[in-house]
């Protein structure tokens, strides 16, 4: 399952309608039904119950609903997005938050890995690179990448090290928060950065190229969550994730 999808089953278990979901993201109902359909194939059972007038949650899907908040009624809320993790959860913009790990924050618990993703170089299509068949670490020791600001070093090191294997710098350059402004960097040929392997489905650009990487471990995202405000509907929602176990895009 894609971040992308998971997203679209967040917000039908919000909407309960498939028109207004397709709206919100902005997709097309087509899109927004084949990504449910397919979501149900892998899981082996119904996530909605659909009809001509209404939708709703299937027991399934109100388990994996949880994470919404709008099936267990208590607010939980739960945020996907490439922040800070001590940042979205102390300052209660998120209950709980699916991560890149790791993450060693002592009041901070980590819960079950959701699933594991392979990482890519994005490259311009004139930069140098574009034209190898792969992409190393020890390339990254040669050209500018990206930082991100307020994260902590070691959760900044975890996505991309701060050396390469054989120990030359990896040189961290501008600072960016959004994605656009990243990938207006790389195909500009300012930098090259190393990015989850689903960037490149959902951000496929003609000016850029995907490299993939070989020797670099996948990337483990897991929940996330504060200590003291852990719930029922949280360890509900763990125990949803341990028992499909890490999805491995």
């Amino acid at each position: 399952m894609e971040l992308r999808d998971i997203e679209i089953f967040l917000t039908l278990a919000e909407e309960l309608h498939f028109g207004r979901t397709a709206e919100r993201l902005p997709l097309t109902h087509a899109r927004v039904s084949q990504v449910i359909k397919k979501q149900e194939r892998a899981i082996g059972s119904d996530l909605f119950y659909r009809t001509s007038r209404s939708v709703r949650l299937t027991p399934i899907g109100e388990q994996l609903g949880t994470i919404s908040g709008r099936s267990t009624g208590n607010g939980t809320r739960a945020c996907g997005e490439p922040a800070s993790p001590p940042r979205v959860l102390r300052d209660g913009t998120a209950d709980v938050l699916v991560a890149w790990l790791p993450v060693e924050e002592p009041d901070l618990t980590v819960g079950p890995v959701l699933f594991t993703d392979p990482r890519v170089l994005a490259v311009s299509v004139d930069h140098e690179l574009a034209t190898r068949p792969a992409a190393s670490i020890e390339m990254l020791a040669d050209f500018q990448h990206t930082d991100a600001p307020q994260v902590p070093d070691y959760w900044a090191d975890g996505f991309v090290p701060p050396h390469t294997p054989r120990g030359h710098r990896i040189v961290r350059g501008p600072l960016v928060t959004h994605m656009e402004d990243l990938l207006s960097l790389v195909s500009l040929g300012e930098v090259v950065n190393a990015l989850p392997a689903h960037s490149a489905r959902y951000w496929n650009r003609p000016d850029i190229t995907w490299l993939p990487f070989a020797g670099f471990e996948p990337l483990s995202n897991g929940l996330v969550w504060r200590a003291e405000s852990e719930n029922a509907a949280i360890r509900a929602l763990a125990q949803t994730v341990r028992d499909f176990g890490p999805l491995h895009l």
